[in-house]
Order: C-alpha cells, then sequence, then structure tokens
C-alpha cells in the first residue's frame, strides 16, 4: 500500500462520527445503562459504576435464527438481552424463551465450563456481551460487586432450593 492510500485509510479510521452516528450511540448506550439496572446480578452496582460497565462491554446484533451460544462450545462471555427474544435448548429440546433484561452464560465467568445449552434468537435481537476481562475488572476486583453477584446466583441455583419464583433454573444457568 502506498502512503497516500495509507494516509487515507488513517482519515477514515479518524473522522468525526456523523450525527446520526453519535445519536445512535447514545441510545445505546442509554439502553444498555437502562437494562443493567433491572438485571438483579448488578443491584449493588451504583449509576456510575453501571455506566463504566455498559461502556466496556460490546453490542452485539444477532439475527433471527442465529446461536449465538452453542452447547458444548467453551467460551468466556456472558450476555444480557437489551432487545429481542432467544429460545435455550439443551440436548435439542426447547426448554425455555429469555427476553430483554434477562441474561444468560454467567455459569461461565465463575465454573469456565463449556456451554450447557444453545441459545438461539428468534428475533432480530441485540445482547450486551460481558467478557471474562469486563467481568474480571468491574466484578471479581470489587468485594462488594463479587460479593453481591454471589448472594444472587446462590439464590437462584436450582440445588440451593431458594429459586426465585418466576424464573427457570433452565433460563438461569443454560448457558
Amino acid at each position: 500500500m502506498d502512503n497516500q492510500a495509507e494516509k487515507d485509510g488513517q482519515a477514515q479510521e479518524t473522522s468525526p462520527l456523523s450525527e446520526k452516528e453519535k445519536e445512535q450511540r447514545r441510545v445505546i448506550a442509554l439502553l444498555k445503562l437502562e437494562t443493567l439496572k433491572r438485571v438483579d446480578l448488578f443491584s449493588q452496582f451504583s449509576e456510575s459504576a453501571l455506566r463504566l460497565l455498559a461502556k466496556d462491554c460490546n453490542d452485539i446484533l444477532v439475527k433471527k435464527g442465529e446461536a449465538l451460544c452453542v452447547e458444548g462450545a467453551v467460551e468466556t462471555s456472558m450476555y444480557v438481552i437489551l432487545s429481542g427474544e432467544f429460545e435455550i435448548y439443551k440436548l435439542q429440546k426447547k426448554v425455555d424463551v429469555a427476553v430483554s433484561g434477562e441474561y444468560f452464560g454467567e455459569m461461565v465467568l465463575i465454573d469456565s465450563q463449556p456451554r450447557s445449552a444453545t441459545v438461539r434468537a428468534t428475533t432480530d435481537s441485540m445482547v450486551m456481551q460481558i467478557d471474562a476481562e469486563v467481568f474480571t475488572k468491574h466484578i471479581m476486583d470489587d468485594p462488594v460487586h463479587f460479593f453481591s453477584m454471589i448472594k444472587t446466583l446462590s439464590l437462584r441455583a436450582p440445588s440451593s432450593g431458594r429459586h426465585q419464583p418466576g424464573l427457570s433454573n433452565n433460563e438461569l444457568f443454560c448457558a
């Protein structure tokens, strides 16, 4: 590549965002923040901590029919559903449905085991990906956040006998 082409490529990468792109980013940032506020795992986070978490997470568009997680796969991310709907399958049998404000895959960040279910979008959807690095930075490295999360997960665990009504174990520990 010649120098001019390199400069042109660099100029494109650093060009300012259009007003439309800025507005889209603001809307997504607000959606991420408002969704995180509803997630029980993050109930002890201050609004400023939630903003920092949201900023560090990727937002991913998932097309209808696309599998975000595949049973048996080894991955290191959990997901919070920002919009849309997902079906959860274990051994190719539908076991649950998850919608906006719900999350899945959190156990992989704790136990590093392969995915226990396949999660497939039933509509065009958007999720926020919380990978292991972000999880460590915002949750594991903060004792208050970490213990709050462990408490929430223990209340929801199938073996605890203290499962919250209206929440299925399959949904919570699916991926």
